[in-house]
Order: structure tokens, then C-alpha cells, then sequence
């Protein structure tokens, strides 16, 4: 089940379906012809993360029989758990989500942003538009989840209040990058603001440098995001 087809989530799913000959893949209805060929998908990786997308590998097809296009609302019968699937564009316009609601689990992806050492900032690559994110948001706002579980890492117990949280994060983010490139910062100045503003990006400083300066590609490009959506 793939919350969306960007190259870090779903660029090894060829290879793994061609590993497990009964797995059939969920997605988005929308990102389904770019599993089954992948050349614009892996074009659109290389303009964004450039040696990034080289060091994650070609995306491989994967075949049409294999994939299942999710539908909004549905629900997924995995036996003894149901999973409800819940369209939540804005980091991708394909991007769902997946809600356990027997136990209150939800499965966000990147639509409650990236969460390292239990700091989150915000995943607005272009093209990005606030308020088709913020009413994501809200959608899984709306559920009241227990447990978070992000797709960049690792899953908390207060999920209703991470989710409130990050609604405040993107307003607060969205202000200051609207105001800096107003003034004609660059991405990498408006980060050095940013981190002097947020102190949940301290957790760039323990990073190792395979680490960081993957960060700080994905960082620049969420800035570029909604510097655009301006």
C-alpha cells in the first residue's frame, strides 16, 4: 500500500513485486499509469533531487495486473484489520492516507509532514498549495487518531495533537517564506530564518552528513514549494 509514488516510497516497488509473485500493490488512481511506466516519474526525480534520485536508482514498471487503483472512502478488508483509505493531497496530489479505526491508527505518509527524532517540519515539495494541504489536514484532523504513524519516521502516541500542531507548523512556515522571498531571500537564507525560528529543525545538528545533506536537499525543495504557492 503506497501513500504516494515519490521516488523514496515507491521507487523499489517494481523489485519487490517481482520478489513476491502473490503481492498486489494499492495506490492512488491518479499514480497508477506512472507505476506501469515510470519514465516520466523517474524524469520528474532527476529535475528534483538530481544525484539524490541517481543514488536511490531507475524505478522500475511494475505491471498493470498487479496494481489495484484506490478509490477514496474505501476500505481494505486485510483480515482481522480494515484499513480506510483516505485521499490527502498536498505533499503529492496522489497521496492517501490509511486509517485503522478499530484501533485508532492512522498511517499519514508525509500528509502530517517528516518527523525525525520526534520533531516534524513540514514536506511541501512543488507544486504545492496550502489549502488543498491544510484541508487534508483537517480530514485527518476529523478522525481523531490515536497513534501517529509517519512515513519519515516512527509512530507516537498523541496523534490528534501532532496533527493539530503541524496544522499551526505550515500556517507559521507559510508566513515566514511568504514574507522572506518577498524581500527576495533565497531558499537557503529563508532556511537559516527558518532555523532560527523553529527549534524542532535542531535535530538537523545530530545528523550525520549522509543524513543532512539529504535533509537539506528535501528542506530547500519544501521551501521552494510554497515560495511558489505564493
Amino acid at each position: 500500500m503506497l501513500t504516494h509514488i515519490h521516488i523514496d516510497h515507491a521507487g523499489g516497488i517494481g523489485k519487490a513485486v517481482g520478489a513476491m509473485p502473490n503481492a498486489m500493490v494499492v495506490v492512488h488512481e491518479r499514480a497508477l499509469p506512472h507505476l506501469v511506466n515510470p519514465e516520466k516519474l523517474w524524469a520528474a526525480s532527476l529535475r528534483t533531487l538530481g544525484d539524490l534520485a541517481i543514488k536511490y536508482g531507475e524505478i522500475e514498471p511494475v505491471p498493470a495486473a498487479r496494481i489495484v487503483a484506490a478509490q477514496d472512502n474505501m476500505k481494505l478488508d486485510l483480515g482481522g484489520i480494515e484499513l480506510e483509505v483516505y485521499f490527502t493531497p498536498g505533499h503529492a496530489i496522489h497521496h492517501l492516507s490509511l486509517f485503522d479505526r478499530a484501533h485508532g491508527i492512522l498511517l499519514a505518509g508525509e500528509a502530517a509532514g517528516v518527523c525525525t527524532d520526534g520533531k516534524v517540519r513540514p514536506a511541501t515539495p512543488p507544486p504545492f498549495k496550502l489549502e488543498e494541504m491544510l484541508a487534508s489536514v483537517d480530514k485527518l484532523i476529523g478522525l481523531k487518531p490515536i497513534k501517529l504513524c509517519y512515513g519519515h519516521f516512527g509512530c507516537y502516541d498523541n496523534g490528534l495533537a501532532r496533527l493539530e500542531q503541524y496544522r499551526k507548523k505550515l500556517l507559521t512556515w507559510q508566513q515566514i517564506v511568504i514574507d522572506e522571498t518577498g524581500l527576495g531571500k533565497s531558499a537557503e537564507v529563508i532556511l537559516s530564518v527558518l532555523r532560527e525560528r523553529d527549534r524542532d529543525l535542531s535535530y538537523l545538528d545530530k545528523l550525520g552528513e549522509d543524513e543532512y545533506q539529504r535533509e537539506m536537499v528535501l528542506l530547500l525543495n519544501s521551501i521552494r514549494g510554497m515560495a511558489s504557492a505564493a
